[in-house]
Order: C-alpha cells, then sequence, then structure tokens
C-alpha cells in the first residue's frame, strides 16, 4: 500500500486497525509503521486504530509520535490524544511519565494532552500530575479547571482535589479560584 494515494493508504489502515484482534502484535507493528506516514489523515487512522488495538506499548507509542510530530494539523494531534484515551490507564501512565521526564517541553505536552482529556483515567490521575514539582502553577490551574471537561456517569470525585487543596494551604488565589470554579459546576 505504500505507493497507493493517500486515501487508499488510509483506507487500508483503518480497516486494519477496525478489524484486527486485540493486542494483534503484527497490525501493532503496521500502525507503527503508518504513523509515520507523510500524510495526516493517514497518521490520524494509526493514532486512533493503536489507541482501539491496545497493545502493551501503545501508550508510549503514541505520546512519542505526538512529541515528534512537528505538523500543526489540530486533528491529527487531537487523534493522538483520543489514541491515549481509548487506551485507558496505560495511556494516561504514558503521559505522566512523559510529565516526569524533567524536560519543560515535555512537561508542558502533558499538561496539554491532560487539557484535552475526557475519561475517567485522565480526571483520576490529575491528582498526580498536580504533585508534578515542576508543574507551574498556571498550569495547575489549567488543570484543576480541566476538571469540568469529565462529563462522566457517575461523575468523578472531587475528593482527590479536596485532599490535594487540604495539604497545600498555601496555594496561589488563582489556584484556589480555579478549585472554588470547580466545585460550583
Amino acid at each position: 500500500v505504500r505507493g497507493e494515494s493517500p486515501d487508499v493508504r488510509r483506507l487500508a489502515v483503518e480497516a486494519l486497525a477496525y478489524n484486527a484482534k486485540p493486542k494483534d502484535n503484527r497490525v501493532f507493528e503496521t500502525l507503527l509503521k503508518a504513523l509515520a506516514d507523510r500524510d495526516p489523515a493517514v497518521r490520524r487512522v494509526a493514532a486512533l486504530g493503536i489507541g482501539r488495538l491496545g497493545h502493551d506499548g501503545s501508550g508510549e507509542a503514541l505520546v512519542n509520535a505526538l512529541r515528534h510530530d512537528a505538523e500543526a494539523d489540530a486533528f491529527l494531534k487531537d487523534a493522538y490524544v483520543r489514541g491515549i484515551e481509548k487506551l485507558g490507564k496505560p495511556g494516561i501512565e504514558a503521559v505522566v511519565a512523559l510529565a516526569q521526564s524533567g524536560e519543560a517541553k515535555s512537561r508542558d505536552l502533558a499538561v496539554a494532552i491532560f487539557l484535552g482529556l475526557r475519561t475517567r483515567a485522565g480526571a483520576d490521575a490529575i491528582p498526580e500530575m498536580l504533585l508534578q514539582p515542576e508543574v507551574t502553577a498556571d498550569q495547575r490551574e489549567a488543570l484543576i479547571r480541566s476538571y469540568t471537561n469529565y462529563q462522566a456517569d457517575p461523575p468523578v470525585s472531587l475528593d482527590p482535589l479536596a485532599d490535594y487543596l487540604a495539604k497545600r494551604p498555601n496555594e496561589p488565589a488563582n489556584i484556589l479560584l480555579a478549585a472554588v470554579d470547580v466545585f460550583a459546576a
């Protein structure tokens, strides 16, 4: 499928991803190769397919692909985030590991990913992100405000946020105001 048009490559990758058995190693390898395709639409369906496949190492693969993708294609970046979400806890753990790498650029990317998450696994990991030593006050405020992104049934618990604030009474006013807004919502 390498020499075919981008539409044919995209459709082939999409069909492969939708019809694969979970954790299929050969399909995973093929989808990884598709993440390097020159066409963003092919990379988009590959990212979503990797999330759907749930292979071990998928979270790291998607996080690394997002880190190294220089294109400003909003749909592609969203596909990486949605693929990470589809993985659940393993995908979220890969993002937290990115935040812990010690690099400011990686930390900023991890926070940006969290701001776009919508699943319970993402909400459950916000307290861990808040505890990262290099996360700035503005980033902590944004992470706290992102609690409103999580529209789950039953609703996500705000107890971890309350515990975080109880242990840190000297947080800046903007963080406390963000928490009040979240609790009020």
